[in-house]
């Protein structure tokens, strides 16, 4: 379905979590699957009021220097191949399935997370060698492949869908959409 997000609840609701299980449940109801649209390619840079320096470095949850940097986005670049990313990434997930018993998720920036190059400026023409080598976070691949095993471990009957700007499929080869 296109647009990913027809029709989003606004970060301004006036909603509490409460709430939001309710709407969920009335939409099981009804027979609506309810999906959640999740952004594990990138994080804020706030220091404030998010995890960049939240140990007082650059490289806590993130790569360290201009590789944990995002250049269109400001954002701040997920290590995926840290312990604390893994579990921090890796439980968000299942909480939001246990406590909201979402149905699945829509992953954002799939391409931006497979890439050392984050597709900035590239072309994607369908040969191979654009979509494998060295431009490959494989730390990132392996992330993805044990989120979708865990997922449909744990919840066989969970959608996932990997919202990717190229046609590269190869971490997709059980549940994802």
């Amino acid at each position: 379905m296109w647009p990913p997000r027809p029709h989003p609840v606004s970060t301004r609701s006036r909603w509490d979590p409460e709430e939001l299980k309710r709407l969920i449940d009335v939409a099981h109801s009804l027979g609506i699957v309810v999906l959640l649209d999740v952004v594990h390619s990138h994080a804020s840079s706030n220091t404030e009021d998010g995890l960049n320096r939240f140990d007082g470095t650059d490289a806590c949850f993130f790569h360290a220097a201009a590789r944990g940097e995002h250049a269109l986005w400001g954002s701040r670049l997920f290590n995926y191949s840290s312990w604390e990313v893994k579990r921090f990434l890796l439980s968000n997930l299942r909480w939001w399935m246990e406590e909201y018993r979402f149905d699945g998720f829509r992953f954002d920036g799939i391409t931006s997370m497979l890439y050392h190059h984050h597709g900035i400026g590239e072309t994607f023409t369908g040969k191979l060698c654009e979509y494998f080598g060295m431009q490959v976070d494989e730390d990132c691949l392996v992330h993805l492949m044990v989120t979708n095993h865990l997922l449909h471990t744990l919840y066989p009957d969970c959608i996932t869908i990997a919202e990717v700007r190229a046609d590269w499929t190869a971490c997709l080869s059980r549940g994802w959409s």
